[in-house]
């Protein structure tokens, strides 16, 4: 966690930190900051200044993860379908975005059966294989890779398909 200073750094002082180098951080950490509250709060206060379809997919990527640290369910409820609704704008907004197509595998994969929210994740993968054959991006593909291969959510046959795009 030695981003963890720089960032709380940077949050305190009020500098504008740039969209770019933010998501550059949250893509490098991002198993890290999915398992602390503090670290989602911190990026979620950081993010909602920010308009771009990425940035809105990550929001409703660290909201929707936000539900798994409150106890009540009407809480858990309202942050996961603000979370959701953001990354369904994002979207809406950029369909052929890998990367946002990525944090809605995400969040599907993790979210319980009962709230029904899954059925895109066959289609989400198959266009992020499909992107990744077409146009190799060597900054963010890796970290797509290696957060999509360890999902239980996959069958073996996808995840071999993704190890084989390295």
């Amino acid at each position: 966690m030695k981003f963890f200073p720089v960032l709380i750094a940077l949050f305190i002082s009020g500098e504008m930190v740039s969209q770019e180098k933010l998501l550059g951080q949250l893509r490098k950490d991002l198993g890290t900051v999915l398992e602390s509250e503090a670290l989602i709060i911190q990026y979620l206060n950081l993010l909602e200044k920010y308009d771009s379809p990425v940035s809105k997919a990550y929001f409703g990527l660290l909201k929707s993860t936000q539900a798994a640290f409150v106890l009540w369910p009407a809480t858990k409820l309202s942050y996961f379908n603000e979370g959701r609704s953001a990354i369904e704008s994002a979207v809406a907004k950029d369909p052929g975005s890998i990367e946002i197509r990525f944090v809605r595998v995400l969040v599907q994969c993790n979210a319980p059966a009962f709230l029904g929210y899954s059925s895109q994740i066959n289609e989400d993968v198959d266009h992020i294989i499909n992107g990744l054959k077409q146009n190799y991006n060597s900054d963010i593909a890796p970290i797509i890779i290696k957060n999509l291969v360890q999902l239980k959510c996959l069958d073996k046959k996808t995840i071999s398909n993704l190890k084989n795009l390295n």
